[in-house]
């Protein structure tokens, strides 16, 4: 088997590298060759020449010799299919060749004695011999090249050579980009969105939009530093909605006008991604210093000259899944990740809170403006919301031209523009400019107001004017800089900035900013008594909510105020914002989760101590961005940490223990929704002591679920295997089988994987083993590598981070059958079912299963 080499190096559910097998030998004189830029370890060239159906490959770490006689080191590494030929992206860490790939070179190789009849015979004795002498016909390289194999030193090591015979050969056209995509190694980017990164299975999956009505902004006078709100600055040029079908690209103003033949060279980047999205941007023309303004856009449009870049600040939009219901935060992360930095196009970047400061610095570098949104707002496609704020560092308006004054002076063609704007469905004038012009913006905006002329004023209040006026059809918008608003409603001082051909003249309105205390809910902050510390005292309830709204534990663990300080195992902890609401659709506060996890913390520890902790941190709550953090460097003296080696970040990683409930109760007052422990103790990380069974569904009822744990369920009865079920308190199930730390991780997830095998070969029309998403839509995906050193998973009795407080709650087999819900088990609901059963799981911590004979079993 030629390529078995290259598929025991790999693993290709985790991999996007082909897998490919012997190609058809090709006949032609002429084989393919291919030189891909490989940012591994180590940056490095990989040649790659056709024999046989198979790609021949060599590793050159200085990259192919470009002058005669130059000669690099290759070496020869496993063959590759033939399919590798078109691969080009990024192989992700903790695989094999980890790092970036580009087509840095292909094409064409043959011999140059035309009297060869079979190239594939020829080639490979010459492979054989150590000695291959060919002729380059690539997009950059061309001519007579060589490889020779060094006689010191290991056998893989040969020599590329430039030889210095005078094949002809074309001027060499070196560049760093790729001859396919035409993109950088900095700018290749990963578009598998695995769900591990963004938890798109509850994003409803739809078709590509062909219109979108965008989002908009309200006008607000003053910046904004409160919490979980995100601030860009304010681009100054056309909103443009980019709609991308791989190479087919199309360019849209905020009225729906195709504008891609406006930005051709925009278009043509973008369809170099080869992306499935719907981006929403500002298309800018910046100078030298990169500001945008509107007047470079007037000219680059009139002229063609200046910077266009656009500017992409949201994506609706991706790979079938409709993101408009997702938080802000999570729709820039899923920007960053897709959208690499290239020439007409970058990402719009933005900071978290100090929206004040960053204001100040717009400002200072005479920008426009900034837009304050907040994180967690979805897209409110064609909605002026209040979750999108733009506050300007100076005013500027929309208008209407509505006629011209005769010209005065110096001036020729014209000399004012009269402009208005719509207020209930009617004109209002608003004031005229004369100034901003130059004699080519005149010349050019003269003859299209003539075009428009009419006898009739578009105003019902005809305005009084110093100069006879020519009215003209209300169609043509500009936008204005002004001073500010006068007392009658008219600008003061305005100033012609340009045309804006990318709006519809009816959308103009008067935008007045509203002040932004207004907007804005007052801060309440916690007053001395709050922050006083206060002794462990029982109060009559659990929450401000009403008795029918408590949590049915009642366990009175704290007190009402914000903050207190307390001793739990006798050590000193501290507890802040008690009050905040983390669950905005129940109105469960942060006091209500500590409470939850002091009233089960006898039934969770033993499922978390002696384990190293991942913490799953919600701050701000349920509906904002979490995240996780491994390493736990500064804590109380109380508290232990496990220092662990990283080898993906070289550095070693400080996890923290749960040994106790003070050291629980620390981890959730951090923001801890969730409790995620390794599946091995920490005084012998290399045993597991489970082997997990994830259960997860794609677009298939939870009925299915159950149905698969049940043909689970009968076949390790059979087997004789011990095994417990719980819910994941999201959409799954888990079912767990004990190891006692009798076994490596590699055992388990092949145990694991042996299971699954057996349950998708007995019912594979509602579970799969693929483990990318697109692919197993409709079934249950049977999830073996859970079993993974380092894995964590939500523990027995766990909170979720999900809408209704669900808990990952062990469940009788008996239990699983129709009608169950993993909504049925949530904070509210899990202390009756605790005081009537207990810990059913606790059998599964005293004794473990044996493989060995679990196969014998199997066999027999």
């Amino acid at each position: 088997m030629p390529l078995k080499k290259y598929h025991a190096k790999r693993n290709f559910e985790k991999t996007p590298e082909p897998h490919g097998s012997r190609g058809k030998k090709a006949k032609s004189r002429s084989l393919i060759f291919v030189i891909q830029k490989h940012a591994a370890s180590h940056l490095h060239y990989d040649l790659r020449l056709e024999m046989h159906g198979v790609l021949i490959s060599w590793a050159v770490p200085k990259g192919p010799p470009l002058q005669p006689g130059e000669k690099h080191l290759a070496i020869q590494v496993e063959d590759h299919p033939f399919e590798y030929k078109d691969f080009e992206g990024v192989i992700p860490k903790g695989n094999y060749g980890a790092g970036k790939v580009i087509i840095w070179d292909k094409g064409t190789y043959e011999s140059a004695d035309n009297s060869i009849e079979d190239p594939n015979l020829y080639f490979s004795q010459a492979l054989d011999k150590g000695h291959i002498v060919f002729i380059l016909q690539g997009k950059k390289l061309s001519g007579e090249f060589a490889l020779i194999r060094t006689k010191r030193g290991q056998k893989n090591n040969w020599l590329f050579i430039k030889t210095q015979n005078n094949t002809p050969h074309k001027k060499l056209k070196i560049t760093d980009k790729s001859v396919v995509s035409g993109l950088t190694l900095e700018q290749i980017h990963d578009d598998s969105l695995q769900q591990e990164h963004f938890d798109l299975l509850a994003t409803p999956k739809k078709p590509m939009p062909n219109t979108l009505s965008v989002m908009l902004a309200t006008a607000v006078t003053q910046p904004i530093d409160q919490s979980g709100w995100l601030h860009e600055i304010k681009w100054d040029g056309y909103r443009i909605v980019a709609f991308l079908n791989q190479k087919q690209v199309k360019l849209h103003t905020r009225n729906h006008q195709d504008y891609t033949h406006h930005f051709a060279t925009v278009a043509t980047e973008l369809a170099k991604l080869k992306l499935k999205a719907v981006f929403d941007g500002e298309m800018v023309v910046v100078d030298d210093t990169g500001r945008s303004r509107f007047q470079l856009m007037q000219k680059y449009q009139s002229e063609g000259v200046g910077h266009l870049i656009y500017y992409i600040f949201d994506v609706i939009w991706f790979n079938g899944y409709d993101l408009r219901q997702i938080p802000l935060i999570q729709r820039k992360l899923i920007l960053s990740k897709i959208l690499p930095k290239l020439e007409y196009v970058r990402l719009s970047e933005h900071v978290m809170e100090n929206g004040t400061q960053f204001f100040k610095a717009a400002k200072t570098l005479h920008l426009e403006g900034i837009m304050a949104k907040k994180a967690n707002s979805v897209y409110s496609e064609g909605k002026r919301t209040r979750s999108w704020l733009k506050i300007k560092s100076r005013p500027q308006q929309e208008a209407v031209i509505c006629g011209y004054t005769a010209p005065r002076g110096s001036r020729k063609l014209l000399g004012a523009l009269i402009l208005g704007v719509y207020e209930r469905g009617h004109l209002q004038y608003i004031g005229h400019t004369g100034t901003g012009f130059t004699e080519k913006i005149i010349k050019e905006l003269k003859p299209r107001l003539d075009r428009l002329a009419q006898e009739q004023s578009p105003f019902e209040r005809i305005p009084k004017t110093n100069s006879p006026v020519t009215w003209v059809k209300p169609q043509l918008v500009c936008e204005v800089a002004f001073h500010e608003w006068t007392a009658e409603g008219l600008l003061r001082q305005p100033a012609f900035l340009g045309l804006r051909t990318d709006k519809l003249a009816r959308s103009v309105h008067r935008e007045l900013p509203i002040p932004t205390v207004k907007l804005m809910p007052a801060q309440k902050y916690p007053s001395k008594q709050d922050t006083q510390s206060s002794k462990l005292t029982k109060s009559k309830s659990l929450t401000n909510r009403s008795s029918k709204e408590k949590l049915q534990s009642k366990s009175t663990f704290l007190s009402q105020n914000n903050e207190v300080i307390m001793k739990v195992n006798r050590h000193p902890l501290k507890l802040t914002h008690l009050n905040k609401v983390y669950w905005p659709k129940s109105g469960y506060t942060k006091r209500d989760l500590i409470e939850y996890y002091h009233s089960v913390a006898k039934f969770i520890l033993p499922y978390l101590k002696n384990r190293l902790q991942v913490l799953h941190r919600f701050p701000e709550g349920v509906d904002e961005p979490g995240f996780y953090q491994k390493n736990i460097v500064h804590v109380p003296s109380w508290l232990h940490t496990v220092p662990i080696h990283s080898e993906g970040e070289q550095r070693k990683v400080h996890y923290l223990l749960c040994e106790n409930e003070a050291s629980l109760l620390y981890m959730v007052n951090l923001g801890c929704i969730d409790m995620n422990p390794w599946l091995s103790k920490y005084t012998s990380l290399a045993k597991p002591d489970f082997c997990v069974l994830d259960l997860d569904p794609y677009g298939i009822d939870f009925e299915a679920v159950v149905e698969v744990a049940h043909s689970i369920h009968k076949f390790l009865e059979h087997l004789k295997v011990n095994h417990y079920c719980k819910t994941s308190g999201a959409t799954g199930l888990h079912i767990f089988i004990p190891l006692k730390g009798k076994y490596t991780f590699e055992h388990s997830r092949q145990f694991a994987e042996l299971i699954f095998s057996y349950i998708h070969e007995k019912i594979p029309d509602i579970t799969s083993l693929e483990r990318m998403p697109k692919r197993r839509k409709g079934k249950v995906y049977l999830d073996f590598l859970q079993n993974r050193i380092g894995q964590t998973i939500a523990a027995p009795y766990s909170v979720r981070p999900r809408p209704d407080a669900t808990v990952s709650t062990p469940l009788q087999w008996r239990e699983l059958k129709p009608g169950l819900s993993p909504q049925q088990f949530t904070m509210e609901t899990i202390h009756k079912r605790l005081a009537k059963e207990g810990d059913i799981w606790l059998p599964i911590l005293k004794s473990g299963v044996n493989i060995k004979e679990v196969l014998k079993n199997l066999e027999g």
